[in-house]
């Protein structure tokens, strides 16, 4: 099942997404059986946006536990605001980068992949997320790429 996103991108189904965000809003205990719910509404479906997926979370959040659905809601809310800030940091980062890497949206961070090592400016991308974010900044080799996770 493909994920349709609020910005138009698309993604294939992970109910660990779910689970993930369940847990980061404090809901941990019911991550996995909400997360089976959610997969179980949506399998027969090619597509589904993700305002229906939230939908359905906090529908079964609501009959579990209506402060975990309120602390959800508002966990979101608060998610979204921190993304249209990232909007400007994202096209900030793109624009340093240019060809000689990637930039991806990424656990309330991002991704950065780099594609071409001599070409990438590592001092200008460093400042930029660590000045202007806040963000901590760690570095590791993904997929035999050297990779750049801000969050």
């Amino acid at each position: 099942m493909i994920v349709v996103k609020k910005d138009g991108r698309r993604e294939e189904f992970d109910k660990k997404k779910i689970e993930g965000s369940l847990i980061r809003a404090g809901a941990g205990k019911l991550c996995k059986s909400i997360s089976a719910k959610v997969s179980k509404k949506f399998k027969n479906r090619a597509e589904v946006s993700s305002g229906e997926i939230r939908r359905e979370i906090v529908k079964h959040l609501q009959r579990a536990d209506r402060r975990l659905a309120d602390e959800f809601e508002n966990f979101k809310k608060v998610i979204r605001r921190i993304s249209l800030s990232d909007d400007d940091l994202e096209n900030q980062l793109r624009t340093l980068i240019g060809s000689s890497g990637q930039v991806e949206p990424y656990y309330g961070g991002f991704r950065i992949i780099v594609r071409k090592e001599k070409e990438f400016d590592f001092a200008g991308v460093f400042l930029e997320i660590l000045t202007k974010s806040k963000m901590s900044v760690t570095v590791e080799i993904a997929d035999g790429k050297l990779t750049i996770i801000a969050r």
